[in-house]
């Protein structure tokens, strides 16, 4: 990636030349860290544009949820936005995988378990359901450690 701080105009790995990430296709990412974006979990649907993110931080006159926003300053919302929607693709996978087997094993009584994880209807469009409001999270199968002990069924395990 290309440093826009300290030592602006430099790679980071120190090569004359490198890609600007923010702007990358999203079927040429192989892998997601998700930090500057926010973590996926954390429903961080705005961005800000008001602070540095070294100021954002240090800054006491801002709540946690204001410290929380998208640094602007580091990176594109939009493909932010982006990224954190594939996240939650996954996770709307994961659930409809885990209704299907519920469904196979009879216990229907289980389904609106999972279904209430994605009723959420904020920023529905990149978050799936998984969130009620910016900050809050909705958890996949909340307090049924039956359901979740499913999952390994999933990806081939006994």
């Amino acid at each position: 990636g290309y440093r826009s701080g300290r030592g602006t105009g430099k790679c980071r790995n120190d090569q004359e030349t490198c890609e600007e990430c923010r702007d990358t296709p999203l079927p040429d990412i192989f892998n997601i860290h998700f930090t500057q974006c926010r973590k996926p979990w954390m429903c961080i649907g705005e961005g800000d544009t008001s602070l540095p993110a070294a100021k954002r931080q240090k800054s006491r006159l801002r709540t946690r949820a204001e410290k929380n926003l998208i640094p602007e300053d580091s990176v594109h919302l939009d493909h932010c936005m982006a990224l954190l929607q594939i996240w939650h693709d996954h996770r709307s996978d994961l659930e409809q995988q885990l209704e299907s087997l519920v469904t196979k094993r009879g216990a229907l009584d289980k389904i609106s378990t999972i279904q209430n994880g994605h009723n959420g209807e904020y920023k529905k469009e990149f978050f799936r359901g998984h969130c009620s409001a910016n900050g809050a999270y909705t958890t996949l199968a909340k307090g049924e450690k039956d359901i979740l002990k499913l999952i390994p069924q999933l990806y081939g395990a006994p």
